[in-house]
């Protein structure tokens, strides 16, 4: 049995250029690096889902399209099975996009509003396969109709659908090349709550229809715990804690962890428990601490915390923190 992972991420980063006016190029010096994402290592196992999460702006979204190579890594390699996809050439590419998806956030922005439903679901086919129309368009009904759409849709237009319909679209779009790996760049975050649980509950039925692995980005842990077989928990462009998603929510290590699940609302809870309150901002990617990037804002701080960036290390079986709460176990 091959256990080697599907997809391998192996210490990568994203630094972005921000353009810099002559005051501060020349006289001050400062180039205005955006560290997105820092020397971040993951795997994830075929058939499994990876939730990722954190704040907004903490570099989530910008990590699954370096994966997907829709953004260039400033260092580091991606591994899909055998191939290194930071390595590609267009033409390679190309080829391996079909198997590499992205559903993504905005169902909106992300869907041609001059395209029918059926342009925008067909395109793919038409740049990655040569099919006939009859099978394309058997391919098409048979897609809309896993995703909960009708074959009257096919006619209309973006405009025309409510939010989630849109999102079902842009799914639509996503596994009509039957990809092995998708991105689901946080795809429930601009929707109703009644409607997030609809996606949800599509994406679960889907994952095992077509037998898919998943990266699940989101903000909202307990969508993401829904979902997840292994959780990644992300800071300030690094991963602090990963595990799987059951020792996650019994035993969370690192206290930027502890935080967010503390942020679950819980009914028992209410005038019995005292929330753990994070004080000020994220920092600036732009500027980012010393020594441990939480520890600005982190209850348990020390000392050395200031200073020294912890390793991520495995605490127990698959359970690796980067904290110097645990770094003498």
């Amino acid at each position: 049995m091959n256990n080697d992972p599907l997809l391998k991420v192996k210490n990568v980063s994203k630094h972005f250029q921000l353009k810099t006016g002559f005051i501060d190029k020349y006289l001050f010096k400062k180039q205005n690096i955006v560290q997105a994402v820092s020397n971040v290592s993951l795997h994830i196992q075929e058939g499994e889902t990876l939730g990722l999460i954190g704040e907004s702006g903490c570099g989530k979204s910008t990590l699954g399209r370096v994966i997907l190579r829709l953004h260039e890594p400033t260092q580091g390699k991606v591994y899909f099975g055998s191939k290194e996809v930071t390595a590609l050439n267009q033409l390679e590419l190309k080829k391996i996009k079909q198997k590499m998806q992205i559903i993504f956030q905005d169902p909106y922005a992300s869907l041609n509003p001059r395209k029918s439903v059926e342009d925008i679901i067909k395109l793919p086919l038409k740049i990655h396969e040569s099919l006939s129309k009859k099978k394309m368009d058997q391919r098409v009904t048979d897609i809309i109709a896993r995703v909960g759409l009708r074959p009257q849709h096919l006619k209309r237009y973006p405009h025309q659908f409510s939010g989630g319909q849109r999102q079902r679209i842009g799914i639509a779009r996503a596994l009509i090349l039957r990809p092995e790996f998708v991105v689901c760049d946080e795809p429930v975050s601009a929707l109703d709550v009644s409607i997030q649980a609809q996606i949800i509950q599509l994406m679960g039925k889907l994952k095992e229809d077509f037998s898919l692995t998943l990266l699940f980005i989101s903000h909202d842990i307990s969508v993401v715990a829904y979902l997840s077989d292994r959780i990644a928990v992300m800071y300030l462009g690094e991963l602090v804690e990963i595990c799987d998603t059951g020792e996650l929510l019994k035993n969370p290590l690192h206290p930027y962890t502890k935080v967010l699940l503390d942020s679950i609302p819980r009914v028992e809870q209410i005038g019995a428990h005292k929330r753990m309150i994070l004080k000020g901002d994220i920092p600036s990617p732009l500027a980012p601490p010393s020594g441990c990037k939480f520890h600005t804002r982190c209850p348990e701080a020390m000392e050395k915390c200031n200073m020294e960036v912890p390793v991520s290390r495995e605490y127990s079986a698959n359970h690796w923190v980067s904290c110097h709460l645990y770094q003498s176990n």
